[in-house]
């Protein structure tokens, strides 16, 4: 993917020399690979808070890349990537609840009838790059088109309540502000993402490499590691993870004074 087709074309045209790392090591492609897992965590979040099926992962997957553009980030000293190449701060009061209800109008020289409806219901999935034209999926025949002039309705309780009834670690455990930055991972970290089956939680951490955003991680005991091994925090709140997690690492808080 990096090394050939129109990268390699631009890369050789701007006289950049390509690094090549050794294959199937994905230490030596931290930021890349960093970069993927960020965009399928935004992606995953974009799915489950809409409720649309994995069938559209294409369609949350391209809005969670405008999105990460245009969001600061701390290795930017809080600018986004879109400002440091256009030197202007994005506009982002276009944005809408991702999977909300869109309805857009029909131009009267596409009517056949005066009768016949102004406004067609879709499914609010992005914006296009470099315009002002919506992105709107037809949910029966999967279409996507764009148009100009859309209603939306979003019901902003609703996806918070989904979003505060998702399965999620207690509050104080997200409080790392007391917490030492590692700025090396653990020995034996496991980078999974999920944690099918755990027997407790022993310990938690923050890791920081000094280029990208924070990263929580807990130490966890499983039945190929009695002795404990760290895993990344959001493993533990993925979908596919023990269905009473949440229990274990509450009872983890009420019973740990600090992070071992």
């Amino acid at each position: 993917m990096y090394t050939g087709g129109d990268l390699a074309g631009i890369c050789e045209s701007q006289g950049i020399k390509q690094e090549i790392s050794a294959p199937y090591v994905h230490t030596n492609a931290a930021v890349a690979e960093r970069l993927w897992r960020t965009l399928l965590d935004i992606t995953r979040a974009l799915l489950s808070t809409s409720g649309l099926s994995h069938d559209y992962w294409p369609l949350a997957a391209r809005h969670a890349t405008y999105l990460y553009v245009r969001r600061p980030h701390g290795s930017l000293e809080m600018t986004s990537p879109y400002e440091q190449i256009f030197h202007v701060k994005p506009d982002i009061s276009h944005l809408r609840v991702f999977g909300c209800t869109a309805f857009f109008h029909i131009d009267d020289n596409l009517r056949t009838s005066k009768l016949n409806e102004k406004a067609v219901s879709g499914i609010y999935v992005g914006h296009l790059e470099n315009s002002t034209s919506v992105l709107i999926c037809n949910p029966v025949t999967s279409k996507v088109v764009h148009r100009g002039h859309v209603h939306f309705i979003e019901d902003v309780d609703c996806y918070g309540k989904v979003v505060a009834h998702h399965k999620a670690p207690p509050t104080p455990l997200l409080d790392t502000s007391d917490q030492p930055e590692l700025l090396t991972l653990p020995v034996g970290v496991n980078d999974c993402q999920s944690v099918p089956v755990f027997t407790r939680v022993t310990g938690h951490a923050v890791y920081y490499d000094g280029e990208h955003e924070t990263l929580g991680l807990v130490k966890i005991v499983t039945p190929e590691s009695p002795a404990g091994v760290w895993v990344y925090f959001h493993a533990l709140l993925h979908e596919d993870s023990q269905s009473n997690a949440a229990e274990k690492m509450i009872q983890y808080d009420h019973t740990a004074p600090s992070a071992t």
